[in-house]
């Protein structure tokens, strides 16, 4: 077996690349377990490996807001956790958002089951609080965010007065870490370990998350 990066020869059972870091898709397709063994000595390094075990399992899309306005955003469908960056993507102050899309939720059988796809990366076009891919109005195809208003408040407040910053989509790319229910990992945590390992590096969060 040799690393899908670099080429390296690898032991049968190796989890990742001694020579260049890059995770080994196991034969299970344990991507749960391939995350716990993300290395790295920065912020980008941890990230370029999650994306690879993701794209690797083609569970990964990227696309660009320079070429869509807000309403027309290429979103997969179902849950996962997407990542909004300046296209540049130079450096870690480069990420505007981490978040996630839909979450696992429980059926009225008693099983369990993805929440409705109508909820899930679609929505974005949408969302209101905290954060807005405006369509139309005086920030359209702009992402907007940290709101002037409270949750209740917010559709009700003029358009031009909703949020602080306003970021053109045609400056931003976006990540797409698309999750589905085979792999059985909550999207909860994949958000929590992106913006864990972003503060681990950074001290602080990106510029649009409030929380951890």
């Amino acid at each position: 077996m040799n690393c899908p990066n670099c080429q390296s020869k690898l032991p049968e059972a190796a989890k990742f690349c001694e020579e260049c870091g890059t995770p080994v898709r196991s034969e299970d397709g344990d991507i749960l377990g391939e995350l716990s063994f993300v290395t790295g000595d920065s912020f980008i390094e941890r990230y370029t490996q999650i994306r690879r075990i993701f794209e690797q399992a083609d569970r990964f899309k990227a696309f660009s807001g320079e070429i869509h306005g807000c309403k027309n955003l290429p979103w997969p469908d179902g849950v996962g956790v997407y990542v909004l960056w300046m296209k540049e993507r130079q450096d870690p102050s480069d990420v505007i958002y981490i978040g996630m899309t839909g979450k696992y939720k429980r059926a009225d059988d008693g099983t369990a089951s993805l929440a409705d796809k109508k909820r899930g990366f679609r929505e974005r076009g949408t969302r209101y609080h905290p954060y807005s891919f405006t369509s139309d109005g005086p920030w359209k195809d702009h992402y907007e965010f940290a709101p002037r208003h409270s949750l209740t408040e917010i559709k009700k407040a003029p358009p031009e007065d909703r949020y602080s910053e306003h970021i053109p989509i045609k400056q931003m790319s976006i990540d797409c870490f698309i999750i589905d229910q085979a792999m059985v990992i909550a999207p909860t945590y994949l958000e929590s370990l992106l913006l864990q390992i972003y503060l681990s590096f950074g001290k602080e969060l990106p510029i649009a998350n409030n929380a951890l």
